[in-house]
C-alpha cells in the first residue's frame, strides 16, 4: 500500500503561520531583561538599604557635631569667664617666674661690655616692663664727654633700646656724671 502524504490545508480567513522563529525570539530578548530587571531590582533594594543606613549615620554625625559645637562654645565661653576672673592672679604669677628666670648676669655682662675703661656705674634701678624686658636707670661716671658718646654708643651695638640721656653734670675732679635710661630685652 501507498501511503499517502496528508496535506494540510489551511482554509481559514486567517492562516496561522510559523511563529517558532518570534517566539525563539522573543524567549532570547525576554530571557536578559528578566535577568537585567531582576539584578535592578537586587541593587536598588540593597543600595536603597545601604543608602537609608547612610542617611541615617549622617543625620547622627550632624546631631553630634552639633552638640560637640554648643559643647566647644560652652568651654570657651567658661574659659573666657575663668581668665577674666584669674587674669591678675596670672599677671602675678607669670611677673614672678619671669623676675626669677631673668639672666641678671647676662644683662650686667652686656653692661659691662659697652662701657668704656675708664667709666663706672655709680647707680642702677631696673624695673620690669613686659615678658622679658627691663627698663634701667644709671648714673655713669666717664671721664669726659667722649666716653659718654663711645658709652651710648655701644648701648646702641648691643641692642640696647630706648636710651636717653637724661641728665649730666660735672663733679669736682672734671669728670662727667651722667643718668642713662634704657630698655634690656632679653633673648628668648
Amino acid at each position: 500500500m501507498k501511503t499517502m502524504e496528508s496535506l494540510r490545508l489551511n482554509l481559514a480567513t486567517r492562516p496561522l503561520r510559523n511563529t517558532r522563529f518570534f517566539r525563539a525570539a522573543f524567549i532570547a530578548l525576554a530571557a536578559p531583561l528578566a535577568a537585567l530587571a531582576l539584578a535592578a531590582g537586587f541593587f536598588s533594594i540593597k543600595y536603597g538599604l545601604a543608602g537609608r543606613r547612610a542617611r541615617a549615620e549622617v543625620s547622627r554625625l550632624e546631631a553630634r557635631i552639633s552638640a560637640d559645637h554648643a559643647e566647644t562654645s560652652r568651654f570657651r565661653t567658661a574659659a573666657t569667664a575663668a581668665a577674666k576672673t584669674n587674669k591678675e592672679r596670672v599677671d602675678l604669677v607669670n611677673a614672678v617666674i619671669m623676675r626669677k628666670t631673668f639672666s641678671w648676669t647676662g644683662l650686667l655682662s652686656e653692661l659691662e661690655a659697652a662701657l668704656p675703661e675708664a667709666s663706672y656705674v655709680t647707680s642702677l634701678a631696673p624695673s620690669f616692663s613686659g615678658q622679658s624686658a627691663v627698663d634701667l636707670r644709671i648714673k655713669v661716671v666717664s671721664q669726659n664727654l667722649a666716653d659718654l658718646l663711645a658709652f651710648v654708643d655701644r648701648l646702641t651695638e648691643r641692642k640696647f633700646t630706648r636710651i636717653r640721656v637724661t641728665g649730666e653734670s660735672v663733679d669736682e675732679q672734671g669728670r662727667v656724671v651722667s643718668e642713662i635710661s634704657f630698655s634690656y630685652e632679653k633673648a628668648l
